[in-house]
């Protein structure tokens, strides 16, 4: 399996950090979004094919660029010694106050 570098939780907290979330606030109490982003990490560490499904076409869309600006290479996935394509799928869940 691929590997970001920090991990799935710094892969995370740099989406977090590059979506505008300010456009998602509303008066009056805490709202929580859900997506699932999946890519596929290519051979080279760059992540291509981005996808961002949930409820919230917004905030899909915002999570989209959000991923898509990231300009960190990933470890690609192994297979028998050699780099390989691989899938990832992640749920993400932002709370926004």
């Amino acid at each position: 399996m691929p590997v970001y570098p920090g991990g799935i939780a710094a892969f995370e907290t740099q989406i977090k950090e590059n979506a505008d979330i300010e456009t998602f606030k509303t008066e009056g109490g805490e709202n929580l979004f859900k997506s699932i982003i999946s890519f596929t990490v290519e051979r080279d560490g760059s992540i291509t094919g981005v996808k961002a499904a949930g409820a919230n076409e917004d905030f899909n869309r915002e999570v989209y660029r959000a991923t898509r600006s990231i300009k960190t290479k990933w470890k690609a996935g192994q297979y028998k010694g050699q780099n390989v394509r691989s899938r990832v799928q992640i749920p993400l869940t932002i709370s926004v106050k």
